[in-house]
């Protein structure tokens, strides 16, 4: 056929968002699980890297290492999840016994991930003496100059519990923090790091002071503020009303819209078999039954406010928790949700609503291997009711851009709630977007209800930069976390106070992922350019100031023939580089 009607064949170009990931919304604890895991791996892999450029030699197993967790995660991700007859079936021996399998993939991937990890920062922390007083270092792993938030677990006997973990750079200026989660040992630190260099590090002396932390503020005013935003909640229904910009002058809420935003919205089915007919006429959508405000608080990073709320698919009381976090370090705002669910069997959905209201905006969202005008830059017949959103997704106009994301529920739709609608290349028909977080609506396969506790988190930001950089960095940045490893004190220190492993970093070029050679002499790194120019690729070992040998090479890590240092727009290319000693 290709011999003799090769040309005859039609070209089809675009993206193919897949119908079939609805199904993750059935399996919303283990997908967060993967989620989470997946960019963990990302982050883990490229500390390696920056191992064996600093000439550390790395074990001699580690590549295994990586290839079981990522068979982990191939093997939850890849299509259905369950029995055939796990609806019809919810309770049986297979049914129960495929589930179970298929979620140990998930957890599997979760610890073989945090595994190298730990491999990652023992052999990271070689590099560097203990200073006199316990210290902190931070690892970057992505290819930009970052500052952004990092967690950490510091103990009681380096930090005791009721003082402020201070965290100080060189110069002596101390960083923002905030406690996050207190154990009988340690205390979990939200830290607020600055200029962490592209591919690099840094290092911060760690000293126990005074509490000084604002206390709770139980006003009732319901407003949030920062130097970039007004935040206006309701109290009534524990969402938000008005979200003001005050660099761009713009109200970014949609005030006529029937729904606020953060608001829930309980779906119920009527009967299961319409989503086989591929319509959805028998529904009922219900916000929460029951909202009260639980708390404002004030800190150093964030300033908060928290509502809880009550539904018939979650447990009372507080089954569902909705926390407003505006940022004080950074144009940020964050969006903190849990819901402790009942098991439901009855075909139910939810979805978290987000009215923006962006004049003449269009939706711009990263797909696997890139991003796309949502609806436009697709097959059409592909998934346009929902897609599964990568590290963010934007609205934007020619002026401005809306940027969000949420690293552990993927499922978003654009522009109305468009579940049962199947119309092959609708767009979006505005600049509203809703999560959908959880489902079980399908007959096979999946699963037919979820319980428990959820937690997961939106992260937002606009700007007057419409760029797909802009976008990326911001979504990746907030997805893909910092390394971090605190020293003990009592030693002799040294002077490796910041620094990059590899730079030359072109700005337009996102680093996708970087995985250390089994034998130490290279690693392969996965590239994206992001703003649609043609880009040279330079490269330097930032430890010696000598250039990296780089040579293409094909997904797989194959030598490919024309080899070229030049990335073309929006390409996506692999590189061996060499660590030149």
């Amino acid at each position: 056929m290709e011999k003799d009607h090769g040309s005859e064949f039609p070209v089809i170009k675009g993206a193919w968002p897949d119908w079939w990931t609805d199904g993750f919304g059935a399996s919303a604890r283990e997908t967060a699980t993967t989620r989470l895991a997946s960019s963990s791996l990302t982050a883990n892999e490229a500390g390696l890297s920056m191992a064996s450029i600093a000439g550390v030699k790395l074990p001699d197993d580690i590549n295994k290492s990586i290839d079981l967790a990522d068979n982990a995660l191939l093997f939850y991700t890849e299509h259905t999840l369950g029995y055939s007859e796990s609806v019809r079936e919810p309770l049986s021996q297979p049914t129960m016994e495929q589930r179970a399998l298929k979620e140990s993939y998930a957890w599997e991937a979760n610890r073989r991930a945090a595994s190298v990890g730990e491999e990652a920062m023992g052999l990271l922390q070689s590099k560097f003496n203990r200073e006199v007083q316990p210290s902190l270092i931070v690892f970057n792993t992505l290819n930009w100059k970052r500052s952004g938030l990092a967690t950490v677990y510091i103990d009681h006997q380096i930090v005791p519990r009721g003082k402020i973990a201070g965290i100080f750079d060189h110069d002596g200026n101390r960083l923002a923090v905030q406690p996050v989660l207190h154990r009988s040992d340690v205390t979990e630190w939200a830290i607020w790091v600055k200029n962490i260099p592209a591919f690099g590090y840094k290092k911060y002396i760690i000293k126990a002071i005074d509490d000084t932390q604002i206390p709770v503020d139980n006003s009732h005013d319901k407003i949030l503020q920062n130097r970039w935003y007004i935040i206006v909640t309701d109290s009534l229904k524990g969402t938000i009303k008005s979200w003001y910009d005050k660099e761009l002058s713009k109200e970014l809420i949609d005030s006529k819209n029937q729904y606020k935003m953060g608001e829930f919205i309980l779906e119920q089915l009527g009967n299961r078999s319409q989503m086989e007919s591929r319509k959805l006429d028998d529904f009922k959508r219900s916000s929460l039954d029951t909202v009260w405000f639980d708390s404002m608080t004030k800190g150093e990073i964030w300033n908060s406010i928290r509502f809880y709320g009550e539904s018939a698919t979650s447990e009372r009381p507080k089954g569902f928790m909705f926390e407003i976090r505006l940022y004080n370090t950074e144009k940020r705002l964050d969006l903190a949700c849990s819901i402790i669910k009942k098991s439901i069997i009855a075909p139910e959905s939810f979805y978290i609503a987000f009215p923006f209201d962006i004049k003449n905006g269009k939706h711009f969202t990263e797909v696997q291997g890139g991003v796309i005008e949502t609806g436009k830059d697709q097959i059409k017949g592909s998934s346009n009711d929902w897609y599964t959103v990568q590290d963010f997704t934007s609205v934007r106009n020619e002026n401005m851009q809306l940027v969000m994301g949420c690293a552990e529920m993927p499922l978003m739709q654009f522009g109305a709630i468009n579940t049962g609608r199947y119309t092959a290349g609708a767009m979006p028909e505005s600049t509203n977007l809703f999560s959908w977080p959880m489902n079980n609506y399908w007959v096979t396969n999946f699963n037919a209800d979820q319980r428990g506790g959820h937690s997961w988190k939106y992260y937002l930001t606009t700007s007057s930069d419409i760029s797909n950089d802009f976008a990326t960095k911001f979504g990746w940045g907030c997805r893909v976390p910092y390394l971090t490893r605190v020293l003990p004190g009592s030693g002799t220190g040294d002077n490796n106070w910041e620094g990059s492993f590899i730079t030359g970093w072109p700005p337009n070029i996102l680093l996708i992922s970087a995985e250390p050679a089994s034998e130490g002499q290279y690693c392969i790194v996965h590239l994206r350019e992001t703003n649609g120019k043609q880009t040279s690729l330079s490269l330097v070992n930032g430890l010696n100031g000598k250039p990296l040998s780089i040579t293409e090479v094909d997904a797989t890590g194959k030598l490919v023939s024309n080899s070229s240092q030049n990335i073309g727009p929006l390409e996506s290319k692999f590189y061996r580089i060499a660590i030149v000693p």
